[in-house]
């Protein structure tokens, strides 16, 4: 989600379902199409992120402890506004 965010579209969003499946399992972990426009902060959150074994990856308390997620000023709680699902399909912000 987080190189979907950064990208303005998904990993593999030409192709079929299966296929880009297919093709994230395959070529690993998607990139950024521009890692030299990222930030240090954001390449160290990705890498926290996306790491594929589950024993080296990070968890959520550390993935939380990362600046990245304070450098916008607003405590992490806040976030959580930002981050929730439009449920009701109205595409409105909190």
């Amino acid at each position: 989600m987080a190189i979907e965010m950064i990208e303005s579209e998904p990993p593999y969003l030409n192709e079929e379902p299966l296929k880009a499946f297919f093709l994230t399992t395959a070529n690993g972990t998607p990139t950024s199409k521009h890692p030299d426009r990222l930030s240090r902060g954001v390449k160290v959150f990705l890498s926290h992120c996306q790491t594929v074994a589950v024993e080296n990856r990070a968890t959520a308390e550390e993935i939380l402890r990362c600046g990245i997620l304070r450098c916008g000023g607003c405590e992490l709680r806040a976030l959580t506004d930002l981050l929730r699902f439009d449920r009701g399909g109205q595409g409105q912000r909190p």
